[in-house]
């Protein structure tokens, strides 16, 4: 998707990375296989590296076209859960002047449907992260 309208008028545009007002997400009764397929992925990972066939582990998984002398473990684990997502995975916006959360609710479809906050309270999909950082360095600990 790269952009659409919503109802409020603005127009929410998906053209590059890390977008503070996108998300993705599992349905709850997906969450289970997705994680075990990932789990099962890692499994076969580690008796590949203890087995020094991580090549033939790659192009068996990844296959012959996609992987190449430099593919790493990174690459691999990257690709792994990045297609994830693509299989059990949503997306979901929200409007930067309105709130309206905008949920994909059909994966394999760029169909959403809004849910219009009850509150003024805006950015909800924002990345806490770095507020998070500087809260560590100041010796205020989050749950792991």
């Amino acid at each position: 998707m790269s952009k659409f309208l919503c109802r409020c008028g603005y127009v929410i545009i998906d053209q590059e990375d890390y977008l503070p007002y996108k998300a993705s997400f599992f349905l709850d009764a997906d969450t289970n296989i997705s994680f075990e397929r990932f789990y099962s992925y890692l499994q076969d990972l580690q008796i590949a590296l203890n087995e020094g066939d991580i090549q033939d582990f790659f192009k068996k998984t990844h296959g012959e076209d996609v992987v190449q002398e430099s593919f790493s473990l990174e690459d691999s684990i990257a690709m792994m859960f990045g297609g994830l997502i693509a299989v059990f995975g949503h997306t979901m916006y929200e409007c930067e002047q309105c709130g309206r959360i905008w949920l994909q609710f059909h994966r394999d479809m760029n169909r959403f449907i809004p849910f219009h906050p009850e509150s003024d309270i805006r950015g909800v999909l924002k990345s806490d992260t770095d507020e998070k950082k500087r809260s560590i360095e100041k010796g205020i600990q989050y749950p792991a």
